[in-house]
């Protein structure tokens, strides 16, 4: 079964997509980084998808001038 157009990608035994990124494995991310970085990057990935939308949102808004 192919999932979200990738072929490579399959469904485990349970049916549900394999991922490459576990909770455990965010428990081990933050343990290798430190709970302080973890949180950091986490607030840098946030802004900056914000700043996406925000941009997007004010391309389709017309210039008030």
């Amino acid at each position: 079964m192919i999932v979200s157009g990738n072929p490579r990608r399959k469904d485990n035994e349970d049916g549900l997509p394999d991922s490459s990124f576990s909770k455990w494995d965010k428990g081990v991310y933050r343990q290798r980084i430190g709970e302080d970085e973890a949180a950091r990057r986490r607030a840098a990935i946030m802004a900056e998808q914000w700043g996406f939308q925000l941009a997007e949102k004010h391309r389709d808004t017309p210039d008030p001038r």
